[in-house]
């Protein structure tokens, strides 16, 4: 092929490879494309009349190493542009299928409305089309001479059988970039479906271990100081440590705060003899604060015999992520991914409960009523630990887009053509995050005597894990551009639906203290759409 065409190059009407009816002879009178410049701004070939002077391409009948002559078409698009340029004429495309995108060559324009099935070929109502497997189904890039398609229908493929990735899944039948003097006249843009985005995954569900739960108050056993021989004895005391708070160990992310332990109980070991019985009740420990991981605060111990420990509070919820939105720039298009959600905090440890017993003196010991006496003492119930946050799933991802023409800052210009597209692709679901988990129980307070201990308080629950938001559906565009506006004469632009939404969803919360809501999203479908800048 290569060797055989600069021979003739020379003298095309002898030898006949470019336009010839019977193989041999040009008729010099046909009104064909100009075949010195390769524009097709001259009159067209009527019906009926000879072939005018081109490359011929027929994916039925062609070879790639034939001579491109209307008796020896080529077999590719792409293969007769590039053999077009080297000769500086138009392309001339049997009406056929042809399954391959096009690069477009600067200056070589293409007809696509030949009837190769009679003779002498006619130009009539079919069209060339292209069927593109790759997306987009015909590239402009650079072009500065003037170049015509005439003819086609061009459609770039569905991309709804897999899903969209960042590089992939939106279906563009023309994209024109940093181009000039390109035109379309008597064509089809079709743009195929786009890719659908993928559902999120619920996030992890949570849970605490049972040493959660504050351990109940002990009532101790009573004791009785001994009689004493000899007088002026001041009694001494014991502490009897208060029952412990509960420890939160969560499943998933930061464990919950600690209980705070019970009040402690005291019991007297000796008397003053000669002295009055009686009892006193004495004001309960304050347990030290203790430091939960997470940074939270336990509640102290109660803060006084018999008093209940405070509930620990809760944990805050985690931030909600939001729905995605898609974006269309010079770069090209964008999914609209949601946004991934915070997990909740977890709950602080509540309070221990107060004990009883005789207080210290500043000295460590005690001074008791006069007299004989049994004495009583049992500690606060500890407090409970805090609860475990919920978690945040993984958000849905965008759908890929249907675009007919991308124009990218370029002059171009669409007489008596058809732009349409196809629905965009399914916005992926979000989700709204795993519940909180519950704070653990107080310990049970207990009754010794009169005295009445405190009961834990409860551990604080857990924050809702935040929502993840859901995918943006792609948009369906007929003509996106950017900087100048196409020229379009007598030309439809027909965007398809847009890709399917999301409904809001909604749930409880722990305790139906409130309701949680991520909201639905829909998607768009667009005549033109003009590209930020």
């Amino acid at each position: 092929m290569r060797s055989l065409i600069p021979i003739c190059s020379l003298a095309l009407v002898a030898c006949g490879i470019f336009g010839a009816t019977d193989g041999g002879h040009v008729d010099e009178s046909s009104s064909g494309p100009d075949a010195s410049s390769g524009e097709a701004d001259a009159a067209l070939p009527a019906v009926g009349s000879p072939a005018p002077l081109g490359i011929y391409v027929s994916a039925s009948r062609g070879r790639d190493d034939g001579d491109g002559s209307s008796t020896g078409p080529l077999k590719t698009l792409t293969r007769a542009l590039a053999v077009a340029k080297d000769f500086g004429l138009p392309v001339i495309a049997c009406a056929e299928q042809y399954a391959e995108a096009l690069v477009l060559v600067d200056g070589v324009s293409a007809f696509g409305y030949y009837d190769c099935t009679k003779t002498p070929w006619e130009r009539g109502v079919p069209r060339a089309v292209v069927l593109a497997p790759t997306s987009p189904a015909v590239l402009a890039r650079g072009i500065v001479a003037p170049t015509r398609v005439v003819g086609f229908e061009i459609r770039s493929p569905d991309l709804d059988s897999s899903p969209a990735t960042d590089g992939a899944g939106t279906s563009v039948a023309l994209e024109i970039r940093a181009s000039k003097g390109i035109s379309f006249a008597e064509c089809l843009l079709h743009a195929g479906k786009g890719a659908p985005g993928t559902d999120g995954t619920p996030g992890l569900p949570n849970a605490r271990t049972p040493a959660s739960n504050g351990v109940d108050g002990v009532a101790q056993h009573e004791r009785t100081c001994p009689p004493l021989m000899i007088g002026g004895t001041i009694c001494s005391a014991i502490r009897i440590n208060g029952s412990a708070g509960g420890t939160t160990t969560c499943s998933v992310g930061l464990s919950g705060g600690a209980g705070g332990a019970g009040g402690d109980g005291r019991i007297w070991l000796n008397r003053q003899m000669g002295t009055q019985p009686g009892e006193q009740r004495g004001a309960a420990l304050v347990a030290t604060p203790a430091t939960a991981v997470g940074g939270l605060n336990t509640d102290s111990g109660g803060l006084g015999v018999g008093l209940k420990g405070s509930a620990g509070a809760p944990g805050a919820d985690g931030p909600d992520g939001v729905n995605g939105a898609w974006s269309l720039s010079s770069m090209g298009f964008t999914r609209g991914t949601g946004a991934v959600g915070g997990p909740g905090l977890p709950g602080q440890g509540g309070g221990g409960g107060g004990g009883t017993g005789s207080p210290f003196t500043a000295t460590g010991q005690i001074s008791p009523p006069a007299g004989s006496m049994v004495y009583a003492t049992a500690t606060g119930g500890g407090g409970g630990g805090g609860g475990c946050g919920g978690q945040p799933g993984t958000p849905g991802s965008g759908g890929g887009a249907s675009i007919g023409a991308l124009v990218i800052d370029s002059v171009v210009s669409f007489d008596h053509a058809r732009i349409e597209t196809a629905q965009g692709g399914r916005g992926g679901m979000g989700n709204l995050g795993t519940t909180a988990i519950a704070g653990g129980t107080g310990g049970l307070g207990t009754v010794v005597g009169v005295d009445r201990t405190g009961a834990g308080g409860a551990g604080g629950a857990g924050g809702e894990g935040g929502a993840s938001g859901h995918g943006a559906p792609g948009p369906s565009i007929a003509l996106a551009y950017s900087n100048a506006r196409p020229m379009t004469v007598a030309t439809d632009l027909v965007p398809g639906p847009a890709g399917e939404g999301q409904p809001a969803l909604t749930r409880s919360t722990l305790g139906g203290s409130g309701m949680k809501v991520l909201p639905g999203i829909v998607g768009d479908s667009l005549k033109e759409y003009v590209i930020p800048r």
